[in-house]
């Protein structure tokens, strides 16, 4: 392990077009192309148990467009690409998607 990540994600949730979307910060930075580092992503999805890979980024901010009502529980760590060596994880953060109702 590399060290902590002390920097919570921020979550939020918006309507675009009547689509509702989640949008995570999962850091301070984007991480340039030559950064040997990428966000490790970590998710978990409404009636599972436990956080589980999701995806890798460089990317500062992460658009979702949820499909199962519930909670999604996401959570971050860094990666020494070269390395392979991951941070701890970052405290998580929980968002709650209600489908609309018609």
């Amino acid at each position: 392990m590399l060290g902590a990540v002390s920097v919570p994600m921020l979550g939020t949730t918006t309507d675009v077009g009547g689509v509702t979307h989640f949008r995570l910060t999962v850091g301070v930075a984007k991480l340039p192309a030559t950064s040997p580092y990428r966000h490790v992503l970590l998710r978990q999805l409404p009636g599972a148990s436990a956080l589980t890979y999701w995806k890798t980024t460089r990317n500062l901010v992460v658009d979702v467009v949820p499909t199962v009502a519930g909670d999604y529980v996401y959570a971050a760590r860094l990666k020494h690409i070269p390395s392979g060596r991951p941070s701890g994880t970052s405290p998580s953060v929980t968002l709650t998607y209600a489908p609309p109702t018609n």
